[in-house]
C-alpha cells in the first residue's frame, strides 16, 4: 500500500438500493479505480471475498489465476480469482489485490433490478490488509493511518467466524451474543430463532407479524418474521436505540444455525458517528 499523507482518507457516498418504500442503503467509494479506470465498488464488511463480476473483470483486465472456489450468500455460487494489479480508493493505492470473479444475478427478475449495486464489492479481506479503519457516517469518509498501530494488551471484542464473517460482542435488550458487522446488509438488522425463542413471550405480543424478502448470491429467500420497534443495541462502547429489526422464526439462510444471533446492517451502524476497526488487536470501537 502506499500513502500520500500520514493517513489515508477514501470518501464515500450512501446510495438508495431496492425498492424505495424500503429505504435500504449502501455504502459506495468514491474517488476509485481499478488499474487506471473509475469503478463504483460497494464497501461490504460482510463479504469475506473481494468480488467483481465476469463482466468488469474483463473490462477491468485482472489477471485471471488457475484457482477456483465456492462462495456463500443466500446460496453457493462458484467462481474463480483474479488479480487487480492496481486498486486506488481515495489516496490509497493498494497493489495485487485479489478478487472473487463470480455471476451475480439470482435469476429472479425482481432482485435483478436492483443486482448492479454489487458488481464490484471489497469486503473484510480488504479491512486486514489495511489494518485500522475509521467509517466516519457525519463526513461520509474511511480513514486508514499510514503506519497500523502496534499490538498491545486491550482485550478483543471482535473475531473472524470461519467463513470471514467479521463478528463482534454486543448486546440487544439485554441478550448478549455474537453480531455479524455487515455494511452490505441495507437494512437494520436482523435476529435469528433464537433471539426469538428467548423473547417470544414479548415478541408475541408486542410485535407485527410480517414477511421479509432477501437477495444475495445465489438466489433468494423468503422468511417469516416479527418486526420489533424501538430496541436496545450496545456495540463496542455506546448504547443507543435502533428503530427497527427483524426477528427471523427460522435459522439462517438454508438451515444453516452460524455461530452469530444478530446480522447489523448498514442503517444500524450509520446510528453511530464513527465506527473502528482495529484489526491488530481485534477491537471494535463505536463513537456516539
Amino acid at each position: 500500500m502506499t500513502f500520500k499523507n500520514s493517513s489515508g482518507t477514501i470518501p464515500f457516498k450512501i446510495v438508495p438500493v431496492g425498492p424505495e418504500k424500503n429505504n435500504s442503503v449502501l455504502i459506495h467509494l468514491k474517488d476509485s479505480y481499478i488499474n487506471g479506470a473509475e469503478a463504483d465498488i460497494t464497501f461490504d464488511t460482510g463479504a469475506g471475498v473481494n468480488i467483481i463480476s465476469e463482466s468488469l473483470a474483463l473490462k477491468y483486465n485482472l489477471i485471471p489465476l488457475e484457482a477456483s472456489s465456492t462462495v456463500g450468500g443466500v446460496g453457493i455460487q462458484n467462481g474463480k480469482y483474479a488479480i487487480a494489479k492496481e486498486l486506488k480508493i481515495g489516496d490509497m493505492i493498494v497493489t495485487d489485490v485479489p478478487f472473487y470473479v463470480i455471476d451475480i444475478t439470482t435469476n429472479n427478475e425482481e432482485a435483478d433490478k436492483y443486482i448492479d449495486c454489487f458488481n464490484i464489492v471489497v469486503g473484510s479481506e480488504l479491512m486486514l490488509q489495511l489494518k485500522d479503519l475509521t467509517i466516519d457516517f457525519v463526513n461520509n469518509k474511511i480513514t486508514v493511518p499510514s503506519v497500523a498501530p502496534k499490538r498491545s494488551q486491550a482485550s478483543p471484542n471482535m473475531c473472524f467466524s470461519s467463513n470471514m464473517n467479521l463478528l463482534s460482542k454486543g448486546i440487544v435488550q439485554g441478550n448478549k451474543m455474537l453480531m455479524n458487522i455487515d455494511t452490505g446488509d441495507a437494512s437494520y438488522g436482523s435476529l435469528d430463532k433464537r433471539f426469538f425463542e428467548n423473547n417470544k413471550e414479548y415478541i408475541t405480543t408486542h410485535c407485527k407479524l410480517d414477511t421479509i424478502r432477501g437477495a444475495g448470491i445465489g438466489g433468494v429467500h423468503i422468511s417469516k418474521c416479527y418486526r420489533i420497534q424501538n430496541i436496545e443495541l450496545e456495540l463496542g462502547n455506546s448504547k443507543l436505540s435502533v428503530p427497527e429489526m427483524v426477528v427471523l422464526l427460522e435459522n439462517n439462510t438454508g438451515g444453516v444455525l452460524y455461530s452469530y444471533q444478530c446480522n447489523l446492517g448498514l442503517k444500524s451502524l450509520m446510528l453511530f458517528r464513527k465506527v473502528r476497526f482495529n484489526l491488530v488487536d481485534f477491537v471494535l470501537t463505536t463513537f456516539e
